[in-house]
């Protein structure tokens, strides 16, 4: 099982974007990856809400677990990360069999579908509820990024 759970947000041309921008000034290239990190970060703050809020121990892993979410920019979009054993185990338990292998895995799968729903719990289930506005968020913050490359070779920067 991987180590990490993360959803990966594409963004269309945020490669090209982001080179033109390097090119002409770095600090607007950090600019725009600022406002795409804003853009995901109400999936990442609803994932750590939702696991401190459900963890009945509060135990160091779950507030781990609760802290590991991150949001990163790539080359070709956003990812939201878990970036602890806990969040995979969390958002993927039960993922591909439906119910563990021996006893205790049952057991696992049957607490946490219980307490925060089927596979893809966490990370999926924010992103879901808040699709519509971080796609427009990342739209805005793109046409921003593509007005100050315009506003450049315009001359008007």
């Amino acid at each position: 099982m991987s180590k990490s759970a993360y959803i990966d947000i594409d963004v269309s041309q945020l490669e090209r974007v982001q080179l033109q921008l390097s090119q002409f000034d770095p600090q607007l290239r950090r600019e725009l990856n600022k406002r795409l990190r804003k853009a995901a970060d109400v999936v990442r703050a609803e994932a750590s809400a939702t696991v401190r809020s459900r963890a009945t121990t509060h135990s160091r892993s779950s507030r781990r677990t609760a802290s590991s979410y991150r949001v990163q920019v790539r080359a070709k979009g956003i990812r939201v990360i878990g970036s602890t054993p806990g969040a995979a185990i969390l958002e993927f338990a039960g993922k591909a069999s439906g119910e563990g292998r021996t006893a205790r895995g049952r057991t696992l799968i049957r607490t946490l579908n219980e307490r925060y729903g089927q596979p893809g719990r966490v990370l999926w289930a924010a992103f879901d509820r808040h699709k519509e506005q971080v796609e427009a968020d990342v739209r805005e913050a793109v046409a921003w990024a593509e007005e100050q490359i315009q506003r450049v070779v315009d001359g008007k920067y």
